[in-house]
């Protein structure tokens, strides 16, 4: 398995596909997770974005307000949202991710896809329970279309070497992007 945490900010390329070949011509499965951090301001996106500081912010921040450390307060309604920052930032990740999946595509490599794992952090399970990572801060519906988006863009994109993997958790049925988005 694999995860593409550090690909955001350029901590980690990704482009050297040779592990995931070696893995993949022995006859290994290969599966990708992505624990994807997120700004917690517009400035701080924005600089990263103008390169205006020495040294760029590392946007460490993948849980929810009150799901874990590091935290950001990156908001995943408005990020399904065009014309707004974090939109912004949604496709210019999500272009990234694209972009290192067309190689392992073009490698002739399979891969088991599985973003925005456990999206509804505890929240199926106690009263007062939260989203653990931003993609589900904002609930369901903002965490179903984030997914749809994800889906329909790399659909765009020609890729067709995924096999699209839900990550259920205990109730939470409302969170399930549906039969035609999932494998």
């Amino acid at each position: 398995g694999y995860d593409y945490i550090h690909l955001t900010y350029g901590w980690e390329p990704y482009e050297d596909l040779s592990p995931v070949k070696e893995w993949w011509d022995k006859g290994g499965l290969i599966t990708i997770c992505w624990h994807w951090r997120a700004p917690s301001t517009e400035a701080e996106w924005e600089a990263y974005q103008k390169d205006k500081v020495k040294d760029p912010p590392s946007f460490i921040g993948f849980y929810a307000p009150g799901g874990g450390s590091p935290v950001t307060e990156f908001s995943p309604a408005e990020a399904v949202k065009e014309g707004t920052w974090q939109n912004d930032f949604l496709m210019a990740d999500l272009k990234k991710v694209a972009d290192r999946m067309l190689l392992l595509q073009k490698a002739g490599i399979v891969v088991i896809w599985r973003p925005f794992h456990e999206a509804a952090g505890n929240c199926g399970i106690y009263p007062d329970g939260k989203a653990w990572f931003w993609w589900g801060a904002d609930g369901a519906e903002s965490c179903k279309k984030l997914w749809h988006i994800m889906f329909d863009y790399f659909q765009e994109r020609g890729l067709h070497n995924l096999i699209w993997v839900w990550n259920c958790q205990i109730n939470d049925d409302e969170w399930y992007p549906g039969d035609e988005y999932v494998d």
